[in-house]
């Protein structure tokens, strides 16, 4: 139950991603293995549209413990996954982000010199998020195909990323308790699409995380 980032609010009510029977889907053969390997698995993750890009191992400053945890992150077109890695070839998500939703990346000056020009945020709506790749090389390059998806979705329109049989969206799911009042509405979905920033249940049956 810890947090990430500098913005300790809560601006998005806690959100769990419960695992799911596997979804009809004409997900790639690349995004559906990384799907099976994921606890909680999040249906929306298979969409035909998605691609895989890249992964790897990332820093994210705990600002609660005051320290860098080490994650593992999922780059597809249009979602962030930001996950703990359990196991070999198994994965907790912690956050699921569409790409989709005003998300930037930045590099920025190093808070700490240990290693030296690996830091860089992650900004999503309302939040931000402290990354260190383990060197520049590997910063740029996540910074570099960050950019480019972003850049490719300002490019496309919304209905080119909606199959003929869903080019109307559907009727947004709603939770059964609403959000607390004091909190703001999460920004508007995609169709099958999580809001922006959704982070996992916790583990050991603890008190839901509101990041990661």
């Amino acid at each position: 139950s810890d947090q990430i980032g500098v913005d300790p609010t809560n601006d998005f009510p806690i959100m769990s991603t419960p695992a799911s029977p596997l979804p009809s889907t004409n997900a790639s053969s690349d995004v559906m293995a990384i799907y099976q390997t994921l606890t909680p698995k999040p249906a929306e993750l298979l969409a035909p549209h998605r691609r895989y890009l890249k992964e790897g191992e990332v820093f994210v400053y705990n600002s609660k413990a005051k320290k860098k945890k080490k994650r593992y992150f999922f780059l597809f077109n249009d979602v962030l996954l930001i996950t703990k890695k359990e196991k070999k070839k198994k994965f907790w998500l912690k956050i699921y982000i569409s790409l989709r939703s005003g998300l930037r990346v930045k590099d920025v000056a190093d808070s700490t010199n240990d290693p030296p020009d690996v830091e860089f945020r992650v900004y999503a709506p309302k939040k931000t998020i402290i990354c260190f790749a383990n060197t520049r090389a590997e910063k740029e390059d996540w910074l570099r195909s960050v950019e480019e998806c972003i850049d490719e979705i300002e490019k496309q329109p919304l209905k080119a990323i909606l199959s003929p049989s869903t080019s109307t969206p559907p009727t947004e799911k709603r939770t059964s308790e609403p959000a607390p009042s004091h909190l703001p509405a999460p920004l508007p979905a995609l169709p099958n699409e999580t809001p922006a920033v959704v982070p996992g249940p916790a583990l050991n049956g603890s008190k839901n995380p509101l990041y990661t």
